[in-house]
């Protein structure tokens, strides 16, 4: 076992991750594929084909609030997939997609 700091790993007190707050608001791509509408789901699998970026419209406004897309690096005008929206292009973009 390692020692931090004099103690070992195992005797760092154990938490019950089902209470904790950070995996209750945990991002789970499927669970956010589920909720759009198919416009945004058609808007998503779009940026993920063009490979880049396009340019920004109103879904993109509504995709922005779920931080799924962010403005584009070097065309703050374009829009452009974050990890997340990339999880869920993709999970979208699937032949197994609903």
């Amino acid at each position: 076992m390692h020692a931090v700091s004099g103690h070992h790993i195992s005797d760092r007190p154990k938490q019950d991750d089902r209470n904790s707050p950070e995996v209750q608001t945990m991002f789970n791509p499927e669970e956010t594929l589920a909720m759009l509408k198919a416009p945004q789901k058609m808007r998503l699998i779009d940026l993920l084909q063009s490979g880049n970026s396009l340019p920004w419209t109103e879904i993109d406004d509504e995709l922005k609030a779920l931080k799924l897309v962010q403005p584009g690096h070097r065309r703050a005008e374009n829009a452009t997939l974050n990890n997340w929206g990339w999880s869920v292009a993709m999970m979208a973009a699937s032949p197994e997609s609903p």
